[in-house]
């Protein structure tokens, strides 16, 4: 069953907030049943056909995924040849739910289904910020079907999730992280994860030392904060540069 949970924590201290320009939006909350039944059997659709190509033509179900050995997880992206395209529908639902959250247009979302496991390296997901680009993020992160539990925050609040259930929350703006994992070899974690920007955000860019004190934040969360849930994660971190 889906909790949202508040953790009881000191206040952070003010000087982590002074660098918002402005409140991040959308301020994170669950949204459960996402998907309709026919919009989650299509995605894992273009998941399935891919994963049979990649036995049919390389011997490998995870040919035409990008391998992220840090993190331990396989992303399938969309591609320019057009084999791996997810249905325009779900897109526009999802870019129509952005801007009816953001009160304004947004650019035509990322979007990418992914799956945590052992297979691709320990999956972990350390505190941190997006940073793929300059603007603020709009943020969803859909859990699909999994083998094992495994939380989600968003800076001090706790989402255990079950299958359907989408987190919104500004990827930008807003410390998220996954506790330790405890996967066996044969686990599995999948979620959908898309993101955007508002269009008219090309004239408010985030600076460097936005950035810096964002990357500081995600510091404090990890070493301090939280860092009684990281005790595997942290030392992979300082074992494989670029772990998250």
């Amino acid at each position: 069953m889906s909790n949202v949970e508040v953790i009881a924590k000191e206040p952070l201290d003010p000087k982590w907030k002074a660098h918002h320009i402005e409140p991040a939006k959308p301020d994170h909350y669950l949204e459960s049943n996402f998907f309709t039944a026919e919009e989650y059997g299509q995605i894992y659709d273009v998941v399935v056909k891919t994963m049979q190509r990649g036995l049919d033509e390389a011997g490998d179900r995870w040919a035409f995924f990008l391998k992220i050995s840090n993190n331990g997880f396989y992303i399938l992206n969309e591609d320019e040849e057009g084999k791996v395209k997810y249905p325009v529908a779900i897109k526009d639902k999802i870019k129509a739910k952005m801007e009816l959250l953001m009160g304004e247009p947004v650019r035509d979302p990322g979007v990418f289904f992914a799956r945590y496991t052992n297979e691709a390296g320990m999956p972990s997901l350390m505190p941190h910020c997006d940073k793929h680009h300059d603007r603020m993020h709009v943020t969803n992160t859909i859990q699909l079907n999994k083998t094992v539990d495994w939380d989600f925050y968003v800076e001090d609040t706790l989402y255990q999730t079950d299958a359907n259930d989408a987190v919104w929350f500004s990827g930008s703006h807003h410390v998220h992280f996954r506790p330790d994992s405890n996967f066996q070899d044969e686990d599995y974690y999948d979620i959908f994860l898309v993101s955007s920007q508002r269009i008219n955000d090309e004239k408010n860019p985030l600076d460097k030392e936005w950035f810096a004190t964002q990357e500081n934040l995600c510091g404090h969360f990890s070493n301090m904060r939280y860092k009684d849930i990281f005790e595997k994660t942290l030392k992979k971190q300082y074992e494989a540069e670029g772990c998250q």
